[in-house]
């Protein structure tokens, strides 16, 4: 489950260079005008329609959005209903790897990193792999993958079903859109 502790040092970094917004009890377009990055990590409850909106006209309006989903145990939010429109599509599931791992399977180390896109090129800058435990994510559109399983990596639904193997898991999305607005997303 995600910890804000574990990611303090993080914050500290990217609150030195930007204005910064962490998931709120309520979230509007006031909260929003004068962020340039909100970071949404495994909410607890769904966000309202009003809500929704407001974070999508913040992408549009060119602000970057960092968005953590959690694997299935504690998946209740659809983060979709945000990410969607712009082509990352969150998946009910966990990622597995049996070779791969910090000594557990759903513990995967994620190494295979896009060579395909410019961007993923540039994100996955001097990172060697990453610790990870979460879902999977789908892309369409602009959206690209930042990174991929590898030959035995696999997902499951809620269910223990395998829904998708190999180059096809993806944990990190990403995409850039024309008006500046930026998403990258951790399944």
């Amino acid at each position: 489950y995600f910890d804000h502790d574990k990611y303090a040092d993080f914050l500290d970094i990217v609150e030195e260079r930007a204005d910064v917004v962490i998931n709120t009890d309520v979230l509007n377009e006031t909260d929003l005008e004068n962020a340039s990055l909100l970071i949404i990590t495994n909410p607890g409850s769904d966000f309202t329609n009003e809500e929704i909106e407001a974070i999508k006209d913040f992408i549009r309006s060119g602000g970057s959005l960092l968005i953590l989903g959690n694997w299935y145990k504690y998946y209740s939010v659809n983060l979709t209903k945000i990410t969607g429109e712009f082509g990352i599509i969150f998946v009910n599931s966990s990622m597995y790897d049996p070779t791969n791992n910090t000594g557990k399977s759903y513990y995967p180390l994620v190494y295979n990193f896009s060579t395909l896109n410019l961007n993923a090129q540039f994100m996955a800058e001097g990172v060697v792999n990453v610790s990870y435990s979460g879902g999977m994510l789908n892309v369409t559109g602009k959206a690209f993958a930042v990174a991929f399983g590898d030959s035995d990596t696999y997902a499951k639904d809620p269910s223990g079903q395998t829904i998708t193997t190999g180059y096809e898991v993806i944990p990190f999305a990403a995409v850039d859109l024309l008006d500046g607005g930026r998403i990258f997303a951790s399944g």
